[in-house]
Formats: C-alpha cells, sequence, structure tokens
C-alpha cells in the first residue's frame, strides 16, 4: 500500500537543487533511526508525512542504494567517504558507520590528500578512527 511509503525531500543547498525519495517505511525506520521516532509521532497520518533532509544529493541517492541492497552497498568512493561517514553517523546507520570508520582507517593517508574538510567529522567519530589506525612503522 502507499501509505507504506514515506517521501523523502532532498534539499542540497549547495547545488540548490531539491530530490524527492520514496522508501518503504519499515526499511527506512530498519537502516535509519534518525527517522524512526518522527515516523512513530506520524503512526495514524502518514500518507502526508513531508520528511526535509538537507544533504547532498548524491550521498542520499548513494544512502538510498545502500538501505535497499545492505549486503551488495554501492562502491565507497574515498571522495565521499567522510560525507557518507558524516551523513549515516546523523542518520544513525550503525552498521554503515563502522562501515565508514574501517574505510577511513584504512585509507586514512589518500583521504587527507583529498580538498576535504576533515573538521565536520565528529570528535566520537575521530577517535574511534584513530584507535584501529595502526601506526606506521617507519
Amino acid at each position: 500500500t502507499d501509505s507504506d511509503v514515506v517521501i523523502i525531500h532532498v534539499c542540497d543547498e549547495n547545488q540548490q537543487i531539491s530530490k524527492d525519495f520514496c522508501c518503504k517505511r519499515d526499511i527506512l525506520v530498519k537502516h535509519m533511526k534518525y527517522f524512526e521516532k518522527f515516523l512513530a509521532e506520524n503512526e495514524n497520518g502518514y500518507d502526508d508525512i513531508d520528511i526535509s533532509v538537507h544533504c547532498d544529493v548524491e550521498i542520499f541517492e548513494w544512502l538510498m542504494t545502500y538501505i535497499h541492497e545492505p549486503d551488495s552497498p554501492p562502491k565507497i568512493e574515498k571522495t565521499i567517504i567522510v560525507s557518507i561517514l558524516i551523513s549515516s553517523e546523523f542518520l544513525q546507520m550503525d552498521a554503515l558507520v563502522d562501515l565508514c570508520i574501517q574505510h577511513v582507517a584504512g585509507n586514512l593517508s589518500e583521504i587527507i590528500k583529498l580538498p576535504i574538510d576533515l573538521s565536520c567529522i565528529s570528535e566520537r567519530l575521530v577517535n574511534r578512527i584513530a584507535f584501529i589506525t595502526q601506526p606506521k612503522v617507519r
């Protein structure tokens, strides 16, 4: 039924575009805990649930692909890993956060050379990355 589908409006301020994504309610709640409380409050009438998220459209598209196929996730490019990490932490996607942390820690020397603002990464995540990052033996 249509009432099981939630529409998420993604506003990408950097590119000045917005895009709507449809997602089954149970998949959304299972993978993005951030929406759980929000959807629970609208238990009765969720034909008109309107969720707006401020996020890079491409990143959200990647996340949508991921939650629909978590066993065969889309490729994590080094150029977007930090954005995925930050978004997945915000959306409370714990399994993906873990995956990203492993990925960042394993490719740190390349990632820090990229023109990415790493200051957006929360202290908690930085500590987790640091904890599993192996120091290079000279």
